[in-house]
């Protein structure tokens, strides 16, 4: 995987299915004042190099963190520790397997349960072979037994790039399909002037369902495309050693594009001069072998698919235009050589018809590609074409090849450059969802960068996610809303996470970059269109290896955190009891029937049916004044509402965290306060009418 792949890959594809627990409506609801609990830390002491959080059956968690084995009784390597929470919020006790001498490379351990609620964890180790990364792998069963860590492959690259670059290549990446996962890799990666041999086959896969990994799926052949794969003798065909992998969140598709390389080192002419003459070039004689060679060669962009319980397609061309990769047409020169008894000859024919030969054909050469959020798989490369390039030896012949003194660079077989039509350093090409290649001619000169949205299903629609800017844009059909972390806060806004509950979106998102970060939660509340936020919580991109959070069936969160002492886990939920509808009151017993001479009363009439509920229209938005500085007080106002609201309630909160015994208009800045961000939520009732609940952020942090 190329680098800007994986930098692509932190742009998600979420499907979310709405869940809803009976009693409670589906959605973040504010009204319930879903919030983080307290933390509940899960190891002894330190943190963790890697922790994952994975959802069991019966509503149980795994945490799943790689910790250092001095902690555990080991004298060197990682062990992998797990715990699982029962559904009550036990947590059980720490089950503890060793990875070997060799410690997990940071940023290469990925996990997956299935439905039965067996586990699988993936890692790579950096081998004592410059180059070489060990792939290893272990397994839980649903029992809760683990499996002994088995080695699945050895990962390659030149070697050249420095772990960072490296890792970001050969990373393991589990790609889910119901309950099996598929693991791919090609046999060199980031090798970026390095080649492998086309019959190498250079593409492998492995797939683990029920608890076991099966055999390696090789790809091989190329179909009725061979045509276009035969080298141009004497040399082969190969493919640059740097493909760029993806995969598609909807159904499993695991794609790889590459670069094959076809070249002829040098272009040699027929000609009696030349005739019998084998052997390499001589310098400044005329052999018909060139003097400053042009290369014959040609590279051109391909990709490759793995669909869930497929093997892999045959290879496709992406750039389709009719033509045949770079095949240069003999010249059909003089038949009496360029001496000077020929000399009037020659010199008629490099003027008419000119001597140049042509070289027909396109050149593409994959950089990076990504799945976008909408299925799409986009590539860049650049891309040269033309169906009648020509290349020229020389139009002015000023001296027969037999001077004494010759100057004439044709005598020296000089070729000059290839005459391209078209000429793209930065092109794109795409490949539609449920295609398996692009349509003729579709590639275009364009840069797609990578694709940073995140699409979510919600039970109003689609809504996608998008950091503009130092803002969050988020997206439904007929309707936009924009929100603001820190209005005074420029840096750059990354989403990398998003759930759907109902109609509503909760989003995690990270400012800054791998040195610092800032990261926080916003929850769209889709019914009213309203983003709640900033609420402290982090899933920050620089250091996702560390964290990680999930949603369980009811629609809460589930976090952990490595980085903190302890990796501690947290649920993000509602603390308060959802109101549940009365129940009808038992019947009391009759009265006794009164007297004839009792008036009997009337009846009562049924009450009228309640009219339909109304919604509360702002003339004044809410506010709050006063600066955040501490010893000072902040003010909420509640603005200006149509009809007046019957009760005005407020909840103050610092970082996202509700302020305890914070319920008036007011809050004072306490010391405890200083470097937090406030807000304060204003909840409007009365009777019959919606209740609003409007989030007011103050500008800043508390100094």
């Amino acid at each position: 995987m190329s680098l800007l792949s994986v930098v692509a890959a932190l742009a998600l594809v979420v499907c979310v299915l709405s869940t809803a627990t009976p009693g409670r409506a589906a959605g973040f609801d504010p009204n319930e004042s879903w919030t983080w609990s307290a933390s509940e830390p899960l190891l002894d002491s330190g943190t963790a190099k890697a922790a994952r959080v994975e959802r069991l059956p019966g509503g149980r968690l795994a945490a799943l963190m790689v910790v250092a084995g001095s902690a555990y009784g080991q004298a060197s390597g990682d062990v992998l520790v797990t715990r699982v929470r029962e559904e009550s919020g036990t947590w059980g006790a720490p089950e503890v397997v060793p990875l070997g001498a060799e410690s997990p490379a940071t940023r290469t351990f990925d996990s997956f349960a299935d439905s039965a609620g067996r586990i699988v964890a993936v890692w790579a180790v950096k081998a004592t072979t410059a180059g070489q990364w060990p792939v290893r792998s272990v397994s839980r069963s649903a029992g809760g037994v683990w499996s002994v860590p088995e080695e699945l492959y050895v990962a390659r690259t030149d070697g050249a790039l420095g772990d960072v670059l490296e890792i970001a290549g050969i990373a393991p990446r589990l790609v889910p399909f119901g309950d099996t996962v598929t693991l791919a890799w090609a046999t060199v990666a980031n090798a970026s002037s390095s080649r492998v041999p086309v019959t190498d086959n250079p593409f492998r896969a492995k797939r683990w369902t029920a608890g076991a990994w099966g055999s390696v799926i090789v790809s091989d052949g190329y179909g009725s495309e061979a045509f276009a794969v035969q080298p141009m003798l004497p040399d082969t065909t190969s493919i640059w050693a740097n493909p760029s992998q993806s995969s598609r969140t909807s159904d499993g598709r695991i794609s790889f594009v590459y670069s094959l390389y076809k070249h002829r080192a040098t272009h040699s002419m027929n000609h009696p001069l030349s005739e019998g003459f084998t052997g390499p070039n001589v310098a400044n004689v005329w052999d018909g072998i060139a003097e400053r060679p042009w290369d014959a060669t040609s590279t051109t962009a391909w990709v490759m698919h793995l669909d869930p319980g497929q093997g892999w397609s045959a290879p496709a061309k992406l750039v389709v235009s009719g033509e045949s990769p770079v095949s240069c047409a003999a010249v059909d020169l003089p038949t009496n050589p360029p001496l000077a008894a020929h000399w009037a000859e020659w010199k008629a024919f490099s003027l008419n018809p000119g001597i140049t030969t042509s070289c027909p054909g396109e050149h593409s050469r994959t950089r990076s590609a990504s799945y976008a959020a909408d299925g799409q798989l986009r590539i860049e490369l650049d891309y040269s074409s033309d169906p009648s390039a020509e290349v020229v030896l020389n139009q002015f012949l000023d001296e027969p090849c037999d001077d004494p003194t010759p100057t004439s660079i044709f005598c020296f077989d000089d070729w000059g450059s290839t005459d391209w039509g078209t000429d793209w350093p930065t092109a794109g090409i795409a490949v539609a969802p449920g295609a398996s290649r692009p349509a003729a001619a579709a590639v275009r000169e364009t840069s797609y960068g990578a694709d940073l949205s995140t699409r979510v299903g919600t039970t109003s629609g689609t809504v996608t996610v998008v950091g503009v800017g130092s803002t969050i844009r988020f997206e439904r059909a007929g309707s936009e809303v924009v929100w603001t972390p820190d209005a005074a806060d420029p840096t750059a806004v990354r989403v990398q996470r998003a759930f759907a509950h109902g109609a509503d979106v909760a989003v995690f998102y990270y400012r800054g970059t791998s040195s610092t970060s800032d990261c926080g939660m916003a929850v769209l509340h889709g019914g009213t269109m309203t983003v709640d936020g900033p609420i402290s919580a982090c899933f920050a991109g620089p250091d996702a290896a560390q964290q990680d959070v999930i949603q369980l069936p009811d629609g809460r969160l589930a976090s952990i955190n490595g980085k903190l002492t302890r990796s501690p886990v947290r649920i993000y939920g509602p603390t308060s009891d959802p109101t549940q509808t009365p129940t009808s009151p038992s019947p009391t017993p009759s009265p006794p029937a009164p007297s004839p001479s009792a008036p009997t009363a009337p009846a009562p009439s049924s009450p009228a049916p309640a009219p339909p509920a109304s919604t509360f229209t702002a003339t004044a938005q809410p506010t709050v004044t006063g600066k955040p500085k501490v010893g000072r007080r902040l003010t909420a106002r509640p603005g200006t509402w149509t009809p007046v609201p019957a009760t005005v309630s407020y909840k103050w909160f610092a970082n996202g965290k509700l302020v305890r015994r914070a319920t008036s208009t007011k809050l004072r800045l306490t010391a405890k306060l200083e470097g937090k961000r406030i807000s304060v939520r204003i909840t409007l009732t009365r009777p019959g009418v919606t209740t609003t609940v409007r989030t007011v952020k103050v500008r800043g942090r508390v100094r």
